[in-house]
């Protein structure tokens, strides 16, 4: 087992290892964008039911 690990380790150490940073960061982009579109998406909904305190509510959460 000690092997794999070795192995692995020396994969993802040399220049261009592989597709681990391009899938780190499409992991991330995707978390982001996720929460971009579910805080827009509330704020949205709170604006259009007309409903004052519960976007101030959101936004008060948020930050």
């Amino acid at each position: 087992m000690t092997n794999v690990l070795r192995q692995v380790w020396r994969f993802l150490q040399v220049d261009d290892g592989g597709i681990m940073d391009e899938y780190v960061t499409m992991v991330g982009f995707w978390i982001f964008s996720t929460v971009v579109v579910l805080v827009a998406a509330g704020l949205i909904w709170a604006a259009l039911s007309g409903d004052l305190q519960a976007m101030v509510k959101d936004l008060t959460n948020l930050f």
